[in-house]
């Protein structure tokens, strides 16, 4: 596995879809698909790849997806030169076939792709191509008049999918044994009202990277459990785009309208940085984290679908491989914080 070549999202309105990832992350549409039942809008920028797709009818899997899911990530698809070898791999470990390996002529290149099930609803796209460097996907026509833009935003550092008590173990495993993923991280949180439990795995080139977490039962409903109700099982629960400069990214997000995570203040009284970076830090509710390989930054929206069960994460790392494991109980109660409002709002 080389690393994540795209991710595909089931959306409700397509337009209004690319507009929001166009205005909020510059995401730039470069390519288009237009087939029998759905639609698809490929966006990019650097080597972050989403494919929009919604449905043109409502027998169609994708409209039968929303019904069931609401809004979220249907495929996340790993580049690599080896696509039936990973293909056959999956279904010998007990993986459902989607796809079987087949082959795309696109102009002067060929794409193979093969497709297995993955968790819940989703799935695992394998994809290579024959010419280097491409990043054509079958039956999708560029758009000509596209322009990317700039942005410190530059690839997708993680993902973190939402599975039932229980499973979290033996996803890493599959992962491990599937795929050749290693172990990489493993926390537990517990507050007052609930708490979770995540491990978390990666590639042997450390590309791709993918946290399974699951709930711990406490006082009141885990914003995890909340998620498999809302979200109707296991699924992406958010999505890290890496930066090259935290507080710009900030900046720019926030000037295109979406909302992030209010951090409490008395998070900052203990930060090991200097006065000066930690009003920056509390300015732009930045978290901070080091261990002995660096330090990283980290900021996170609020929801941006209607069940509230995906969200944006911004990371950036000096250094550090981790995820930020003195944050990960901040970030577990501010949206806790959240999932209290939206329950107070229902009242």
């Amino acid at each position: 596995m080389e690393n994540i070549d795209y991710i595909e999202l089931y959306v409700s309105d397509l337009e209004k879809s690319v507009a929001f990832y166009e205005r909020t992350f510059r995401l730039v549409p470069i390519a288009c698909s237009d087939q029998d039942d759905y639609s698809s809008v490929l966006v990019q920028q650097g080597s972050i790849r989403l494919v929009l797709t919604s449905a043109k009818k409502p027998s169609s899997p994708v409209a039968q997806f929303i019904d069931t899911h609401g809004e979220g990530v249907k495929d996340i698809a790993f580049s690599t030169p080896q696509v039936e070898h990973h293909y056959r791999i999956a279904i010998q470990k007990g993986c459902r076939s989607v796809l079987a390996p087949s082959s795309y002529p696109t102009g002067q290149e060929v794409i193979h792709k093969a497709t297995v099930s993955a968790f819940g609803t989703a799935t695992h796209t394998f994809i290579s191509r024959t010419s280097e460097n491409s990043t054509t996907l079958p039956f999708f026509e560029p758009i000509e008049s596209a322009k990317i833009q700039t942005s410190a935003l530059n690839a997708i550092d993680h993902i973190a999918i939402c599975v039932n008590v229980g499973e979290v173990d033996s996803y890493v495993n599959q992962y491990i044994d599937t795929y050749g993923f290693k172990q990489s991280h493993e926390e537990q949180v517990i507050t007052n009202y609930s708490g979770m439990k995540s491990r978390a795995v990666q590639s042997a080139n450390e590309q791709i990277k993918i946290v399974f977490v699951e709930p711990v039962t406490g006082l009141k409903t885990s914003q995890v459990a909340e998620f498999l109700q809302q979200f109707g099982g296991p699924g992406v629960q958010h999505i890290a785009f890496s930066t090259e400069d935290i507080v710009s990214s900030v900046q720019q997000l926030r000037a295109s309208g979406l909302e992030t995570l209010a951090i409490p203040n008395e998070y900052y009284n203990t930060l090991p940085v200097k006065e000066s970076d930690c009003r920056i830090l509390r300015q732009h509710s930045i978290l901070f984290d080091t261990n002995e390989q660096g330090s990283l930054y980290q900021i996170f929206s609020k929801s941006v679908v209607a069940r509230a069960t995906l969200f944006f994460e911004v990371i950036q790392r000096v250094g550090c491989t981790g995820f930020g494991s003195n944050n990960i109980k901040a970030l577990f109660q501010a949206i806790e914080q959240e999932q209290f409002k939206r329950a107070t709002a229902l009242m």
